[in-house]
């Protein structure tokens, strides 16, 4: 699969922002896969804490809340409130692969910053007010979107790229898995991969 998909320019993936050269319909673009995808900063913001956070114990959302609104993004307890969250929100392994560890070694925390900000609960980079959400009714090409079961983005979020696509498969939900779902649950997104390759595929020969 990952040869296949190394062979073939023309089924981009993406993590976070759908690429905004989707929405041109460049030449040869033949399906997108899309890997918690977003599509509207504002939709991400408004429905974190009601659909993602609120699944939190109440002492700790009023204690991440305290630390959101005075920004104590330097703090030991954000820190460690961070640390925490991350294992159930962004990837559930234990322990985190080498992978993992090298990406996050590797992030270019500047760039990684001034697109979404300081805080890892929100936006409030470039991507706060960001939208290609009435862009994305241009693409016109077979588009899988995935999800964790316990993505720190919300169900909402990604149904929204869904519904905005007009090719778009149903919302795809990997179970168990968090938003690197390729981490926690590798062998169930191969298999709801091939299936939209094969599909794709066998559609192109009709």
């Amino acid at each position: 699969l990952v040869s296949r998909c190394a062979r073939d320019p023309a089924l981009p993936s993406s993590s976070h922002p759908i690429p905004p050269t989707a929405v041109l319909r460049p030449e040869g673009l033949k399906g997108l896969i899309l890997d918690g995808a977003l599509c509207d900063g504002q939709l991400y913001i408004q429905t974190q804490w009601r659909d993602v956070l609120s699944s939190l114990p109440t002492h700790t959302q009023k204690m991440l809340k305290q630390l959101e609104d005075t920004k104590d993004y330097e703090s030991p307890m954000y820190a460690k409130m961070n640390e925490v969250l991350t294992r159930h929100f962004t990837t559930r392994q234990v322990p985190h692969p080498q992978c993992w560890h090298d990406a996050v070694s590797g992030c270019n925390e500047k760039i990684y910053v001034a697109m979404q900000g300081k805080s890892e609960f929100t936006l409030g980079g470039q991507l706060e007010f960001w939208s290609i959400t009435e862009r994305n009714a241009n693409i016109n090409v077979p588009t899988l979107v995935m999800r964790g079961e316990f993505d720190t983005m919300s169900e909402a979020c990604h149904n929204a790229v869904v519904d905005s696509i007009p090719t778009a498969w149903p919302l795809v939900t990997i179970p168990r898995a968090a938003h690197c779902k390729f981490l926690d649950e590798p062998q169930l997104c191969v298999d709801a991969i091939q299936k939209f390759l094969n599909t794709c595929d066998l559609t192109r020969r009709r």
